[in-house]
């Protein structure tokens, strides 16, 4: 779940959970990048399907404006032929419309589904 602090501390959790899911205790502890972290998950056990979650995603395009072109790019770069689905959901519908729905933004025609929940 990212929240509003750095983005550095947002990367820190990931780099937690994605350790746990792993099973790599020092990935915390390292100073990986967001690519770098994703594609540890992408290359892990490839042969199995990965699903990660961003909840609250707004907050990580908030405290940094260029997140929603990184993920682009690893999206692009790195998850694309991979075994993995992204999911993002946020709680403040307007900025996530603006940061991977509205058309001449980074992620644009990148989403297989969308769910509107209560």
């Amino acid at each position: 779940m990212a929240t509003e602090e750095s983005e550095d501390q947002n990367l820190r959790q990931f780099r937690g959970f994605t350790g746990q899911y792993i099973d790599n205790s020092l990935l915390s502890q390292t100073n990986l990048s967001w690519e770098d972290t994703f594609k540890l998950v992408a290359d892990h056990k490839p042969e199995k399907k990965k699903i990660i979650v961003i909840d609250e995603f707004q907050y990580l395009g908030k405290v940094n404006k260029a997140f929603p072109p990184v993920l682009q790019r690893i999206w692009d770069n790195t998850l694309q032929d991979k075994n993995v689905m992204v999911i993002l959901c946020g709680s403040l519908i307007n900025m996530m419309v603006s940061q991977t729905l509205s058309h001449g933004f980074p992620l644009y025609g990148r989403r297989t589904g969308q769910i509107k929940m209560q």
